[in-house]
């Protein structure tokens, strides 16, 4: 009897054993297909890039972000370009990098983002240009997709900010009668007229120094209308003069030099028809004569309308006076 139970005990501890040993291999084989199937998961991901755009139409000087976002396996090394302080033809404000960032809803991917903020002073369809970025991946060998992992180009419509200006002769609503308390206007307080005379007193001075400068003929007419460019400059910066009697007075200055290095006969035109005879009678190209009647355009707005333009438009139009007046002197000399 003895004998028979310690064959018995040995036999259910040879099972058990052996049932343990059978669990730990299934275990074990288990982890070893769970870590294959993600190898290979992770080996079939490709790298993605994607560019995205805050906005594809800015104005001149606005700012706006580009972002581009690399997807690779878990494990993956991403290098971007070095950084700068320009991309094409836009000026980089502002860089900010997020790498190596767990890709949501995923185990075996991340994400590589570069973000960046930038402006231009230049018009038309710019383009931001591609980047070529190095992706490793987890093995230490640079993939397939390394070698052409470029971004997308995108195009930005970047307008003037003398574009798309309000149509002084489309009139807007008349608000209902509201009724105020007409303060009552003291002797001393003369800023008003101030401003006022101080408007008049520099239309006064370009139309003086046109008269001057036919009579004399010592200062070339674009070193007269750039000097009353400058004036103006300061006038304005310092508040001497307002942005309306400043927007106005660029047209002044336009029309001044004109006459005099065109040679054209004032006899009472206004400006646009000056325009139209510089257009008609001398050889000026039409880009640079569309770009004049937007300024005259401007001042039409500020004094007819009411419709002063914001300062740093103001700004851009004394500068795009300035190379217009520098254009049409240096064409006029071949």
């Amino acid at each position: 009897m003895i004998l028979h139970r310690d064959c018995d005990d040995q036999r259910r501890f040879q099972f058990r054993h052996s049932t343990k040993r059978m669990v730990n291999l299934v275990v074990a084989g288990w982890w070893m297909l769970s870590l294959a199937a993600s190898c290979t998961v992770a080996a079939a991901v490709e790298p993605t890039i994607a560019t995205k755009a805050s906005t594809t139409t800015v104005r001149v000087a606005e700012p706006f972000t580009v972002s581009w976002t690399v997807v690779a396996p878990t494990g993956s090394k991403v290098t971007f370009p070095n950084r700068g302080k320009q991309l094409g033809d836009f000026d980089i404000l502002n860089t900010s990098d997020q790498f190596d960032i767990p890709q949501a809803g995923s185990t075996t991917e991340r994400t590589w983002t570069r973000r960046m903020t930038l402006e231009t002073v230049q018009t038309g369809d710019l383009q931001i240009p591609e980047l070529e970025i190095q992706i490793q991946g987890t093995n230490g060998k640079s993939t397939k997709e390394s070698e052409a992992a470029r971004t997308q180009p995108l195009t930005i419509r970047v307008a003037s900010v003398l574009e798309d200006r309000a149509d002084p002769t489309q009139f807007r609503d008349i608000e209902s009668v509201v009724d105020v308390n007409v303060p009552v206007e003291h002797p001393r307080n003369s800023l008003g007229w101030t401003l006022a005379a101080a408007a008049g007193g520099l239309a006064l001075l370009a139309a003086t120094g046109v008269v001057v400068l036919r009579k004399r003929g010592r200062v070339t007419p674009k070193t007269w209308a750039l000097n009353e460019l400058a004036d103006l400059e300061l006038a304005t910066s310092t508040g001497t003069v307002s942005v309306e009697a400043s927007t106005i007075q660029i047209s002044d200055i336009l029309r001044g030099f004109l006459l005099l290095q065109l040679n054209i006969d004032e006899a009472g035109l206004t400006s646009h028809e000056v325009l139209q005879k510089v257009e008609s009678e001398h050889h000026v190209e039409r880009d640079i004569a569309s770009r004049i009647g937007t300024l005259f355009s401007l001042a039409d707005d500020a004094k007819f309308a009411g419709l002063p333009p914001s300062e740093r438009e103001l700004n851009v139009a004394i500068e795009q006076s300035r190379e217009l007046i520098q254009t049409i002197a240096s064409s006029q000399r071949r």
